[in-house]
């Protein structure tokens, strides 16, 4: 699967048991690029839950906590490795 918007390409491609995602964006979507959240979709009501990430900028968390996690949609990702067991039907 393919989506395209606003010069931002994310390419999704399904495993067993995994998600590869492949992101592009062109030079003028990279202008103020601060970084991209992820999230899951619930088929059935539509609700979105945000993955959470430990990579914050200094300016918005000063003092981050070992074992802090902030949702990705208030806190975008900067740089991504990311590993989560799809279960088909979830």
């Amino acid at each position: 699967m393919r989506m395209s918007k606003a010069g931002i390409s994310v390419r999704a491609i399904p495993g067993s048991r995994s998600v590869l995602f492949g992101l592009d964006a062109t030079e003028d979507a990279r202008q103020g690029l601060l970084g991209f959240a992820l999230g899951k979709r619930d088929g059935a009501t539509g609700d979105v839950a945000w993955m959470r990430g430990f990579r914050f900028f200094e300016e918005t968390v000063p003092d981050p906590q070992p074992g802090d996690r902030r949702s990705t949609r208030e806190r975008p990702i900067q740089g991504f490795q990311h590993q989560h067991i799809h279960r088909p039907g979830w």
